[in-house]
C-alpha cells in the first residue's frame, strides 16, 4: 500500500511531516524571542536558518527512495519553507528594507535554483550509470 495523501498512512505520515514544520517554527521562534529585539538580526536569524534546512533536506533527499523516510524529508522542508515565509513578518523599515532585501531575495532564488539543477544533474548521471549496468540484449539485429 502505498503512502499517497488520500491513504491513511500516508496522511498520517503528512502530519507528521506538518507537526515537524510547526515545532521547528515554534523551536526558532523561541530562540529568536531570547535574542535583543535587532529586526535585521531576528530577520537574519529566521531566514538563514530556514534557508539552510530548506536546502539541506533537498540535499539530503537525493539519496532517499524510502517513501517513510521521504515523508520525514519533507517536513523538514516544508519548516524550512515556513520558516523563509515567517521571516517575512519580521518588519524591516527605511532604506534596508528598499534597497538590499530585494537582492538578498534574489540571490536566495539563484542559490535554490543552482542547487536545484545540480540535484537534477547529479540525478540524471546516477540514472545514467544505472542505465549502463544492464546487459544489452539485442536479438534483432542485422548483421551479415
Amino acid at each position: 500500500m502505498g503512502l499517497s495523501f488520500v491513504n491513511p498512512h500516508g496522511f498520517r505520515f503528512f502530519i507528521v511531516s506538518g507537526t515537524i514544520a510547526i515545532l521547528m517554527l515554534s523551536l526558532v521562534k523561541s530562540i529568536v524571542d531570547v535574542l535583543p529585539h535587532n529586526d535585521i538580526l531576528r530577520f537574519s536569524i529566521i531566514n538563514g536558518l530556514g534557508f539552510i534546512i530548506f536546502i539541506s533536506s533537498i540535499w539530503i533527499s537525493r539519496n532517499i527512495s524510502d517513501a517513510k523516510q521521504l515523508w520525514f524529508v519533507n517536513g523538514f522542508s516544508i519548516s524550512g519553507a515556513v520558516l523563509i515565509v515567517y521571516s517575512m513578518s519580521v518588519e524591516i523599515r527605511g532604506a534596508v528594507h528598499e534597497m538590499i532585501m530585494p537582492f538578498f531575495h534574489i540571490i536566495e532564488i539563484s542559490a535554490v535554483i543552482y542547487i536545484a539543477n545540480r540535484l537534477i544533474k547529479y540525478s540524471d548521471q546516477e540514472r545514467w550509470t544505472e542505465l549502463q549496468r544492464f546487459p544489452t540484449t539485442n536479438t534483432n539485429s542485422f548483421t551479415s
